[in-house]
Parts: structure tokens; sequence; C-alpha cells
């Protein structure tokens, strides 16, 4: 789901926050 888009890892991520991740 991180590998598909980058709107998608932006959504992981601030939905997540703990991972933090840049990639």
């Amino acid at each position: 789901a991180w590998s598909r888009t980058k709107t998608t890892k932006k959504v992981t991520v601030l939905s997540i926050g703990s991972d933090s991740r840049p990639c």
C-alpha cells in the first residue's frame, strides 16, 4: 500500500505518524 502512489504514502504516514518514514 505504501509503494503504490505518493498520495497513498502521505496518507499512510499521516495516519500512522509513528512510522515517520520518508520512503
